[in-house]
């Protein structure tokens, strides 16, 4: 089948074509255009744009991917179905999504700052948990734990022994993961464009 070009069809292709090359370009410019880099990894202009504070966009998202490196080196993960069912316990504690929605208007969020929120207090959850196997506690450290927060603990040591002991482990895994935390953050290289 031959195809006969005239002027107009030219035209209209030509027209098709230069719209469609704008289009790209708008795109790129407005959305995907590099303004940092976290080590050496772009952040573009549409991960900033999903931030409330643009001023500290880019150390939030910097910290963001030390966060998540550091949770890959530990091999602490959040599935979907995990993250979903944690995020409808929160709709079910704050009355529905519509009350929910409400208090994100307030604060100025979004369900998907919520859920990302979320799966990162789980993720932490998680690596504390995960640190706290690795620590020991002598009974001299646990006593020690049951007089300083005694309020915390009905009766008499021998009576929380377990609970204290879990606590205590928790704590020290806090601290651990506080560190390690820590350290990823003052590793990454952040350089705003």
């Amino acid at each position: 089948m031959k195809i006969k070009l005239n002027n107009m069809r030219i035209r209209a292709l030509a027209f098709i074509l230069g719209a469609l090359f704008v289009s790209f370009i708008w795109v790129y410019v407005s959305y995907l255009i590099p303004i940092g880099s976290v080590d050496g990894e772009n952040i573009y202009k549409y991960e900033a744009m999903q931030r409330i504070n643009m001023d500290n966009a880019v150390k939030s998202i910097g910290k963001d991917k030390a966060f998540d490196t550091a949770m890959k080196k530990l091999g602490i993960t959040v599935s979907d179905s995990e993250l979903t069912n944690e995020y409808n316990s929160v709709v079910e504690k704050y009355g529905g999504t519509d009350e929910l929605k409400s208090i994100m208007i307030d604060t100025q969020s979004n369900i998907t700052m919520l859920k990302s929120s979320i799966k990162k207090g789980m993720l932490k959850q998680k690596a504390i948990e995960k640190l706290a196997k690795d620590e020991k506690a002598t009974n001299d450290d646990l006593t020690a734990f049951f007089e300083k927060y005694k309020e915390n603990y009905p009766g008499e040591f021998k009576e929380n022994e377990e609970k204290i002991k879990s606590d205590y482990l928790m704590m020290k895994g806090a601290e651990r993961y506080d560190e390690y935390i820590k350290s990823y953050e003052d590793a990454v290289q952040i350089r705003i464009y």
